[in-house]
C-alpha cells in the first residue's frame, strides 16, 4: 500500500504542470474506436490534446482505454502527425471521465512507465517520385535494391551521416546506392553547397566530401571563390536553382528541419547502422 501510494505521489508531482482538466461528457462505455467526428468522448481527449499540444495539431486516431499503471486510471493512446511519421502519446483518463492527465509515470526505481508503454513512432513513407531524385548527384547503380536518399547540409551532423552512409555503401556496393538532396540549414551553408551544383556524378560527390571537410566557419566569398578556382572548371555552368528547388520540395513535403535520411522512402528513426537499413529495406548487408 505505502509502495503504490509513493507511485501515486510521484506520479502527480512528475506531471502537475502537465495536468489538464476537461468537465463535460461522462464517456460511454468501452468497444470499438469511434469516428472521432461523431463520438463526443473522442471530441472531448482531442481538446484536451489541443490544449497540451498546441492547437493544429492533426490527430491521426484515438485508440480504446487499457489499463494503466495506476488504479482509478485508464490510458489511452493518441496518435499524432509528426514531420517523421506517426507519433503516439500515451494521455490518462480518470474512470469517471471528468478528468485527463497528460504527462509520465514513474515507478519506484526511476522506470519511466509511459516511455516503455506508448509504443513505437511508425515511420513515415515518401514515395521516390515525390523527393525527385537527381541521378546526377547518385552513388552508386540506379537498380540498387537498397536506396538511401539523404537530405544533407554541410554541417556536422550531416558529415556524420554522410560518412556513415558511405562507408556502408562501400562495403555493398551492389546492393545499395546513394541520393545526395540539397538541405543546406544556413546561407553560408548554401553558398557552399552550390560548389557541388557546378558538377555532377562522382567530381560533385568528391567536391562534397572535400566541403564537408572544410572547418567551422570556412565559406566566406573569398574561399568560395579560390575553392572554385582550384576545384571547378572555368567552363563548368552552376546552377543553384537546384538548391532552391530542393529547399522547396522539403517544405512541400513537410520534412524534419534536421537532416533526413529515407530507405527505399521510409524514414529511418533508429541509429545509422547497417542492422537498422537491412530492416527497413528487407536486404541483408555485409
Amino acid at each position: 500500500m505505502m509502495k503504490q501510494s509513493w507511485l501515486c505521489m510521484s506520479f502527480l508531482m512528475t506531471v502537475l504542470l502537465g495536468v489538464v482538466l476537461y468537465s463535460g461528457t461522462v464517456f460511454a462505455g468501452e468497444g470499438k474506436a469511434a469516428d472521432m467526428k461523431t463520438d463526443s468522448k473522442n471530441e472531448a481527449l482531442k481538446s484536451v490534446v489541443e490544449k497540451s499540444i498546441g492547437k493544429g495539431v492533426n490527430i491521426l486516431r484515438i485508440e480504446d482505454p487499457e489499463k494503466s499503471p495506476i488504479n482509478g486510471l485508464k490510458q489511452i493512446r493518441v496518435w499524432i502527425e509528426a514531420a517523421y511519421g506517426e507519433t503516439p502519446i500515451l494521455y490518462y483518463e480518470t474512470e469517471d471521465g471528468k478528468m485527463y492527465v497528460a504527462g509520465s509515470i514513474f515507478d519506484v526505481e526511476g522506470n519511466n512507465l509511459t516511455s516503455m508503454a506508448v509504443g513505437r513512432p511508425k515511420p513515415r513513407f515518401i514515395a521516390e517520385s515525390e523527393m525527385q531524385l537527381n541521378d546526377d548527384y547518385r552513388i552508386g547503380q540506379g537498380n540498387a535494391k537498397i536506396r538511401a536518399v539523404l537530405w544533407l547540409g554541410t554541417d556536422p551532423l550531416s558529415k556524420r551521416i554522410f560518412e556513415t552512409s558511405y562507408k556502408i555503401y562501400e562495403e555493398n556496393k551492389n546492393s545499395m546506392a546513394i541520393y545526395i538532396k540539397f538541405y543546406p540549414r544556413s546561407e553560408r551553408d548554401f553558398l557552399k553547397m552550390s560548389m557541388m551544383t557546378c558538377l555532377k556524378g562522382d567530381e560533385a560527390i568528391d567536391t562534397y566530401k572535400l566541403l564537408l571537410d572544410t572547418v567551422p566557419g570556412w565559406g566566406s566569398d573569398e574561399d568560395l571563390e579560390v575553392f572554385k578556382n582550384k576545384h571547378v572548371s572555368k567552363d563548368a555552368v552552376c546552377n543553384k536553382a537546384l538548391i532552391g528547388n530542393d529547399i522547396e520540395l522539403s517544405k512541400k513535403l513537410k520534412l524534419p528541419l534536421n537532416p533526413v535520411v529515407l530507405i527505399n522512402g521510409t524514414m529511418l528513426l533508429e541509429e545509422l547502422n547497417k542492422a537498422n537499413i537491412s530492416r527497413l529495406s528487407g536486404v541483408e548487408l555485409k
